[in-house]
C-alpha cells in the first residue's frame, strides 16, 4: 500500500478526497489533488570531519481548479479533513473571483487518463544502511582526499538520500502513485601553492536506493578529484581568440539544457523568450546533431513515469539532425498550440505551480570516436566541466568558464589550461558542431525556474562534440 493512502487511512478515507473532487467538479470545468509524502537524511563533511546531519520529512497536498480559463489553487501541509476542506474552499475562492475578472483564459489539452502504480525498484533500501556506515564512507573518503597531497586545503563530501511518494487525481479519473528514491554522493577538493588556488568537484547519483554508493568507487572518486585539484595547480593561460572548441559531455549538456532546452519549452516560446520562437521544421544545425529531452531514461534524475499533470513520461527528438522538430509541452502550451502535451508539467512540489520543465535533456551520441575528434584539431582547446558561466535562451547567448581544459596542437594535448571560457550565439554553435562522439554522459541537477527559483530534478549530458569555432576568452 502507498505510504501516504496509509498515512491519509488512519486520519479519513482516500474517498473523501474524491468526494471532494467529484463535489466541486459540479461547480469548475476540471479539478486536480497533488498528494506528496518526502522523507531524507543530508550528511555533509567539511576537511575530514563530520559537520552536517539533517532528517527531514514532510508532506502535503496542492489543489487546482479550472474555471472559465483561470487557475484557483489551495494547499495545505495538514492532511485532515478540516485543513484539506479549507484547502479546497481557498482555491474555489479564488477561482470564482479570477474568472470574473480575469481576461486571460487558457484551456488544457485533451490527453488519455490513467490509473497507475509505479515505482523504482532498488535492491539495497536506505534503512537497511546504517547511519554509521554512511557517516564513516563519507568521513573515510574525506579524509582520503586530504591525505592525496599536502597542496589539498579544502575537502568535502556531501551524502543525500531521498524518498518521494506521489499520488496525483483528478475529476477526469486520473489515480497515480509514484514512488521514487535518489541518493546522490558530491565531492569537492581545493588546492593551494601560494596565492595560486584551484578545484575540482565530481557527483554521482540518480533514482537508486543506497546499492548505487555500494556499486561504485567512492574511494577512487575521491582521490581523483583531490588530484585533479592538484593537477590544476600547474595548468596555465593562453592567448584567446577565434578556434576549434570540443567540449566535453558535461559542458555539451550545459549547452543543450540552459541554451536551447530553456528556448524549447513552449511557455517560454509563447512568453516571446525564447530564440526558437517560429523555427518549428527549420534546419538550425548541422547534419550531424541531434537534441533529445526524455524522461524514460532508467534511474536518472531527471526521469519519472508521469508529469505532474498525469500525462506519461516521454522521449522527445527536439532537434533532429539540424532540423526543429518541436516544442516541450504540459497540457495548458500544447492547448494553446494545438499538439499533446509532451509531458513536461513538473511541479516542485504539491504546493507549487505546474511549469513547463524539462527532464533529461542531451545531445544524442554520434558516430565519432574521442581519438578522431581531438585528431583532426590542428589547433584548439578541449574544456572540460563547467565551474559557472552565463546561458541566455531569449537570445541564444552561450558563455562558459570550464572547470578545467586541454590545449590541443596538432592532434594532441599538450598543455593543461586554466580559466578558460567559450562563447557562441546558440545558432552559429549548432551549426558548426561538426563532429559527435559516441560515449554519452549524464550529470544529474537540479533546475530552477519562475519568480520564486522552483526547482526539479534533471539531468543533462551528451558525448563530447566538437565546433568547428567559437571564441575562446580567459575566465574572470
Amino acid at each position: 500500500m502507498c505510504i501516504l493512502y496509509k498515512v491519509l487511512g488512519e486520519r479519513m478515507s482516500v474517498e473523501f478526497i474524491r468526494r471532494l473532487i467529484d463535489e466541486y467538479s459540479r461547480e469548475v470545468d476540471f479539478v486536480d489533488v497533488r498528494l506528496q509524502r518526502n522523507r531524507g537524511l543530508i550528511l555533509g563533511t567539511e576537511n575530514g570531519s563530520l559537520r552536517r546531519v539533517q532528517s527531514f520529512a514532510g508532506e502535503g497536498l496542492g489543489i487546482r481548479l479550472l474555471k472559465d480559463g483561470c487557475w484557483g489553487i489551495g494547499s495545505t501541509d495538514i492532511l485532515d479533513k478540516s485543513s484539506i476542506e479549507g484547502a479546497f474552499k481557498r482555491a474555489f475562492s479564488m477561482v470564482n473571483v479570477l474568472a470574473s475578472r480575469s481576461p486571460s483564459k487558457l484551456a488544457l489539452s485533451e490527453e488519455k487518463i490513467y490509473e497507475d502504480v509505479c515505482e523504482y525498484k532498488v535492491k539495497v533500501p536506505f534503512e537497511n544502511v546504517s547511519f554509521e556506515e554512511k557517516k564513516d564512507l563519507i568521513v573515510t573518503s574525506d579524509r582520503e582526499m586530504r591525505k592525496t597531497d599536502a597542496r589539498i586545503v579544502g575537502s568535502y563530501v556531501n551524502y543525500i538520500e531521498m524518498f518521494i511518494e506521489k499520488v496525483y487525481l483528478s475529476s477526469e479519473g486520473a489515480n497515480i502513485i509514484q514512488r521514487i528514491p535518489s541518493v546522490f554522493l558530491m565531492f569537492q577538493a581545493i588546492a593551494r601553492e601560494g596565492v595560486n588556488l584551484q578545484s575540482y568537484f565530481d557527483i554521482i547519483g540518480g533514482h537508486y536506493g543506497y546499492e548505487k554508493v555500494e556499486e561504485t568507487d567512492v574511494m577512487k572518486i575521491a582521490i581523483d578529484t583531490a588530484r585533479k585539484a592538484i593537477e590544476m595547480l600547474k595548468a596555465e593561460t593562453i592567448k584567446g581568440g577565434e578556434m576549434v572548441v570540443v567540449m566535453d559531455g558535461r559542458v555539451t549538456g550545459t549547452f543543450a539544457h540552459e541554451v536551447f532546452g530553456h528556448a524549447a519549452e513552449a511557455d517560454n516560446v509563447l512568453g516571446a523568450k525564447s530564440f526558437l520562437s517560429g523555427l518549428i521544421g527549420k534546419k538550425i544545425g548541422s547534419d550531424v546533431i541531434s537534441i533529445v529531452d526524455d524522461a524514460t531514461v532508467p534511474n536518472a534524475y531527471g526521469s519519472y513515469f508521469y508529469d505532474d499533470e498525469g500525462v506519461p513520461a516521454q522521449r522527445k527528438v527536439l532537434l533532429d539532425k539540424g532540423i526543429l522538430r518541436g516544442y516541450l509541452h504540459n497540457r495548458e502550451t500544447a492547448a494553446k498550440i494545438g499538439v499533446k502535451s509532451t509531458g513536461n508539467g513538473r511541479a516542485q512540489d504539491y504546493a507549487r505551480r505546474v511549469y513547463v520543465r524539462m527532464s533529461n535533456t542531451f545531445v544524442a551520441p554520434g558516430d565519432w570516436s574521442f581519438e578522431e575528434m581531438i585528431g583532426d584539431v590542428n589547433y584548439g582547446v578541449y574544456v572540460e566541466g563547467v565551474a559557472g558561466g552565463m546561458e541566455d535562451p531569449v537570445g541564444g547567448g552561450f558563455q562558459v568558464n570550464a572547470l578545467r581544459a586541454w590545449l590541443i596542437e596538432k592532434g594532441e594535448f599538450t598543455k593543461l589550461l586554466k580559466a578558460v571560457s567559450i562563447s557562441g550565439r546558440a545558432l552559429d554553435i549548432l551549426k558548426n558542431v561538426d563532429a559527435v562522439g559516441k560515449e554519452l554522459t549524464l550529470e544529474p541537477g537540479s533546475c530552477g525556474k519562475g519568480y520564486a527559483g522552483d526547482m526539479v530534478p534533471v539531468t543533462t549530458g551528451g558525448p563530447p562534440i566538437r565546433v568547428r569555432k567559437m571564441v575562446v576568452g580567459l575566465a574572470r
